[in-house]
């Protein structure tokens, strides 16, 4: 039987190497730690078998940073195998002769270390951005009748604070003995009111202890948001193609499990080219993924 051969290519794979002085940092089981060094060649046999691992569905092994499961040995044995080509690499010599990749400038957004965004309070002008002028109207018009006033002469987090006691008040007691102010619009209608506009956000800002911040109106997931350093950094940037021996089996798993696609460095996106017999397999100008050096660069500070 001949074997058969996954060819896969990738694009605008980036590479962000380390530098002296800088305070990149790995986030590791139980600790935090500056990044000691990298590789000397852009792409291993690790950074391609953790594509090949997402590509066939399994799980990503970090290279650098602490497990709690092991590697499919079949898949990495399988990177080992497979042949790399790049298609855009340029390099130039240095006055000492060393040989260096040409580097592109990009604007880059980091999270700063240890650098928590501090709270920014939502006000009526955030909020009427938020809800748009049809749903601030009828909120304001609600709160007005709750509170029994003109609810925008004050701050709207003190409003909110007032309201949120109101909720938890409101809780406490029975259907029966639910509360209604001015006889107009009561909390049940206005939570509900909430929920109907889609602004489902605004009914946990209502809910929620602590206090309020900028990220409870923009966010309904992340409510931790970091500040972020925005500067211009360089970057090596790899595109290529990847030839992957598979057999039968493989290409059984790929066509039930895998998405046909994956990625490799930062940001390269990997896509499934074709599936060739040995026959038509044209390895000109690839190496052999195991040939390729692991020496490991690290850095003085």
């Amino acid at each position: 039987m001949k074997n058969k051969y996954l060819i896969l290519t990738f694009k605008d794979a980036e590479l962000f190497r380390t530098h002296k002085g800088t305070k990149d940092r790995i986030f590791d089981i139980g600790e935090t730690r500056e990044r000691d060094g990298f590789y000397k060649e852009p792409i291993t046999q690790n950074q391609i078998s953790n594509m090949i691992h997402a590509l066939f569905n399994e799980r990503p092994v970090p290279t650098l940073r602490t497990c709690l499961y092991d590697k499919n040995n079949y898949l990495y044995n399988k990177a080992g195998e497979s042949y790399l080509k790049y298609t855009n690499i340029y390099t130039y010599l240095t006055k000492n002769g060393e040989k260096r990749t040409i580097k592109e400038k990009k604007r880059i957004k980091r999270a700063l270390y240890n650098s928590w965004e501090p709270a920014i309070y939502p006000n009526w002008n955030l909020l009427y951005r938020y809800v748009t002028k049809k749903h601030f109207d009828w909120f304001v018009s609600s709160l007005n009748n709750i509170m029994g006033g003109d609810v925008q002469k004050e701050k709207f987090s003190d409003v909110i604070t007032n309201l949120r006691k109101m909720v938890i008040d409101n809780n406490i007691k029975t259907k029966k003995e639910e509360l209604i102010y001015n006889g107009e619009c009561n909390l049940s209608i206005l939570m509900k009111g909430l929920q109907d506009r889609k602004l489902s956000t605004i009914t946990r800002l209502l809910q929620e202890n602590g206090k309020i911040r900028y990220s409870h109106l923009t966010s309904s997931i992340n409510k931790t948001a970091i500040t972020v350093s925005s500067a211009i950094d360089d970057v090596e940037v790899y595109s290529g193609e990847i030839i992957v021996p598979i057999n039968d089996e493989d290409i059984k798993k790929l066509k039930e499990e895998s998405k046909g696609i994956a990625t490799i460095l930062d940001g390269g996106l990997v896509l499934i080219k074709e599936i060739i017999d040995e026959d038509f397999v044209d390895l000109d100008g690839f190496i052999k993924v195991k040939d390729i050096s692991m020496e490991y660069i690290k850095i003085k500070r």
